[in-house]
């Protein structure tokens, strides 16, 4: 196969056994366009792209393919383009759209009722339009539970209640007179006036950034609003003492729980959404499917917790048989894989590891499932637990696995290992815990325990000069300090604030042996509170104190 050229050295086409790599296609026919397919060097942007792309539509290519075409392109500019000013990020998300809506328009009656599901009648017709357009997009049930109530507050802020009741797509469902002033007053008030996190006031902006672009389809232009400062909390991490005692007051499935959001790092709903099929007993891996973020990542299956989820294996099949023999066997799956394996949802390699005791309708398809239990089940139980652990932190589910990353760091695990563990997209997200773990290691000393210990150390010195004063007996008027060699002259200590200076003297040969035997006792004990007050005084030097406190502990 002929291989080409491109720009910046690097080459098109495909080896054998090798896949193309089409950023590097895309950009040579890009450059044969604009007729500049000789030069390394040339640099495209948003301009040329989207002249290409105009000319990609003319030829017929659907509006998926020319998503691929910008991916493709955004992607090279990404590898070998850094420092390109023009980013096609906002042409990609256009098309993007664009394609989803011709896949809408290609469905068929049948086939939108399939995706979209139930919609509850009751509820205003653009709130309806926006459960059918986040379905067809497919976003998560939980972001769709989201947005709807951050729209509903948004109305009830502005008073549309009325106006949107009974409207339709012709009339611009009612909000035809709703524009960014509107919302900025929205998300200051949140700011301001109900004092919310960061997070959700993002959130209601982007719920309501979806609404304009869906299904009003219109720009919502610059926002200015309020940003919302709430400072961002570090995360309570238990020590091993805490989470022993805390695992000691579980009992049965919230027990092996907590083992696993522990010792794996899960999160409360990936260990409720575990299958069967996500344990692999073998190699000592758990299987996290459909995560945060729609990605998928493998954690290690703790020992410790292997016979307990054997146990839960074989009462999970017991109930499952249960429910065959009812003819009630169901499950929830992806849309895709429920349509490609319409048994799937009866095999047990497909049910939740920790399933509910009552079958339940999908909010979405009506249709009935025996789901995992209910995300407020375990929380209830871990406030009794921690109630009767003693332990006065706040404890959620989520300190499980702060503690889990903390724990590895602190056994010097590799922080680019837990952050494959914990499923963060980006290392900043995994350095607070290493910040979490230096502030515990840092050894400082409080002013208040300093001047404790200064305290002490004094009436210490004090008692003990009270006890065996130094020099007690004064020498008799008149009398003369017997001379002494040169060698033997005292010591005296006088440095930093000494209390006296202490000069021994020694006595003569001929002195009665119990007086010389009592003098040099009483000598010796002054020389030992001269040097007891040296060391004192070179403890509570800073220096001296880390010297002396490294001494002792080595």
């Amino acid at each position: 196969m002929a291989i080409q050229k491109s720009g910046g050295g690097q080459r098109t086409g495909k080896q054998a056994g090798q896949k193309p790599d089409w950023a590097l296609i895309w950009r040579q026919k890009l450059a044969v366009f604009h007729g500049t397919g000789g030069d390394s060097n040339w640099r495209f942007g948003q301009s040329e792209v989207i002249e290409f792309l105009i000319d990609q539509k003319k030829k017929g290519a659907p509006a998926w393919k020319r998503l691929k075409v910008a991916e493709a392109l955004s992607d090279y500019q990404k590898r070998f383009h850094r420092d390109s000013g023009e980013r096609l990020d906002r042409i990609v998300a256009q098309l993007r759209y664009k394609a989803s809506c011709e896949r809408q328009a290609e469905l068929s009656g049948p086939e939108i009722k399939e995706l979209v599901g139930e919609i509850d009648t009751k509820e205003a017709p653009v709130i309806q339009q926006m459960r059918r357009t986040m379905r067809l997009n497919k976003l998560a049930w939980n972001t769709e539970k989201a947005y709807i109530g951050k729209l509903c507050d948004f109305f009830s802020y502005r008073g549309l209640w009325k106006s949107v009741k009974d409207a339709d797509a012709s009339t611009q469902w009612g909000l035809g007179e709703i524009g960014a002033v509107d919302v900025e007053e929205f998300l200051t008030d949140m700011a301001v006036d109900r004092n919310v996190a960061e997070s959700t006031q993002d959130q209601a902006f982007y719920a309501i950034l979806y609404l304009f672009e869906h299904v009003l389809k219109r720009d919502l232009k610059c926002v200015d609003a309020i940003r919302s400062t709430k400072p961002q909390r570090i995360p309570v991490v238990m020590s091993h003492e805490e989470v022993a005692s805390l695992l000691g007051e579980l009992r049965g499935v919230y027990l092996l729980m907590a083992q696993l959001m522990y010792g794996a790092g899960l999160r409360l709903s990936e260990c409720l959404s575990l299958r069967v099929k996500d344990l692999d007993f073998d190699q000592k891996m758990i299987i996290v499917c459909d995560s945060k973020g729609k990605k998928d990542r493998r954690v290690p299956l703790p020992e410790a917790a292997a016979p307990a989820l054997r146990r839960q294996l074989k009462s999970r099949k017991v109930l499952h048989e249960r429910d065959l023999d009812e003819g009630a066997a169901s499950v929830y799956l992806p849309r895709a894989i429920d349509r490609k394996y319409p048994n799937a949802h009866k095999e047990l390699r497909w049910q939740y590891l920790f399933a509910s005791r009552q079958r339940s309708r999908n909010p979405r398809s009506g249709r009935l499932h025996r789901h995992h239990m209910h995300e407020d089940t375990f929380p209830a139980q871990l406030k009794e637990a921690v109630e009767r652990a003693g332990i006065l932190k706040r404890i959620t589910s989520h300190a499980f696995r702060h503690s889990f990353a903390t724990h590895l760091l602190k056994d010097n695990t590799d922080i680019r290992d837990v952050q494959e563990l914990l499923g963060h997209k980006d290392i900043s997200t995994t350095m607070i815990y290493l910040h979490c773990l230096n502030d515990a290691e840092k050894e400082i000393v409080s002013p208040l325990d300093r001047l404790q210990e200064r305290q002490e150390t004094s009436t210490d010195t004090t008692k003990m000069e009270a006890i065996d004063p130094p020099n007690a007996e004064p020498l008799p008027a008149g009398d003369v300090e017997p001379s002494r060699p040169d060698h033997s002259v005292g010591c005296e200590t006088h440095e930093r604030g000494s209390v006296g200076n202490v000069a021994p003297s020694f006595p003569p040969e001929n002195e009665p042996p119990g007086a010389q035997t009592e003098n040099v006792s009483s000598r010796a004990r002054a020389m030992i509170g001269a040097v007891w007050a040296s060391l004192h005084r070179m403890l509570h030097r800073p220096r001296g104190h880390g010297f002396f406190a490294r001494l002792v502990k080595h």
